[in-house]
């Protein structure tokens, strides 16, 4: 849905769309494990799955009888590896999330461990995706304007947030509010790295949208794997240091790499 949105964008508000599409995506996050469990514990998993089927068929249609047809470039949808800065600036969202993951993996049992009642867990997780949901909506209507400054603002807002979370831990109201700022920082990640990455691969947006996804879920599962090493060798606060560090290559990257990331 990147390419897509990008395509049908009006000119100059592509960040916008490509954030629209990420609402979405966040508020499917925030309401969907609450809605499934509980209708999964109503009618039971095999009506759930069915209904969700139900639910994607009539987005198929939906997609083909209300969205309108785009062109596309045969000959640039056969780089199927992008060149250059568009490489480059995939790695840099798939680093951040791996920064961030090392520690957000580990984020409810971090929590129970600073002593919140194992009751307000799912209130605190939906909390935490509404504060994704905030900060996709505030950055959303810059990200055209600025579109290569975000890649040094979101950054930058991550690693001294994930910092912040090694020193609050493990005081408990501090850790929630640090943690709920983080979260929201952590939003508006994947449409800044997409806005500036769909404009230097415009020839073939769909081609840099699903390159940005792979290395963004690269990075989940290997901050997963690298968190939870870190997590049972040393601790939390260990997990967030480390995990801004990584954090903090990106940024420089952007910084000190400006030059051969082209932005249109």
């Amino acid at each position: 849905m990147i390419g897509y949105a990008a395509r049908i964008a009006p000119e100059g508000q592509t960040g916008r769309a490509i954030a629209l599409v990420a609402t979405g995506t966040s508020i499917g996050i925030v309401l969907g494990l609450p809605a499934g469990t509980a209708l999964g514990e109503l009618i039971g998993w095999r009506f759930t799955f069915a209904s969700l089927g139900i639910l994607v068929g009539l987005c198929g249609v939906m997609a083909m009888t209300l969205l309108p047809p785009v062109a596309h470039d045969a000959e640039a949808g056969k780089q199927l590896v992008p060149g250059g800065g568009r490489l480059t600036i995939a790695g840099l969202a798939g680093l951040c999330f791996l920064g961030y993951y090392t520690l957000y993996t580990y984020v409810s049992p971090m929590l129970l461990d600073a002593g919140l009642p194992k009751a307000w867990l799912s209130a605190a997780l939906v909390a935490f995706g509404i504060a994704g949901f905030i900060g996709i909506r505030v950055v959303a209507p810059h990200l055209d304007n600025r579109p290569f400054a975000f890649m040094v603002i979101v950054p930058a807002t991550l690693v001294a947030l994930q910092a912040s979370i090694a020193i609050a831990y493990p005081a408990l109201w501090p850790l929630l509010i640090v943690v709920f700022l983080w979260t929201g920082a952590f939003g508006p990640v994947n449409s800044t790295y997409q806005n500036v990455l769909v404009r230097v691969g415009k020839d073939n947006p769909e081609m840099a949208g699903a390159w940005i996804n792979a290395m963004c879920n690269l990075g989940i599962g290997a901050g997963g794997a690298l968190g939870g090493m870190i997590v049972m060798g040393a601790s939390y606060a260990g997990a967030g240091l480390i995990g801004a560090g990584i954090i903090a290559i990106a940024l420089a990257i952007a910084v000190f790499g400006r030059r051969a990331l082209t932005v249109s």
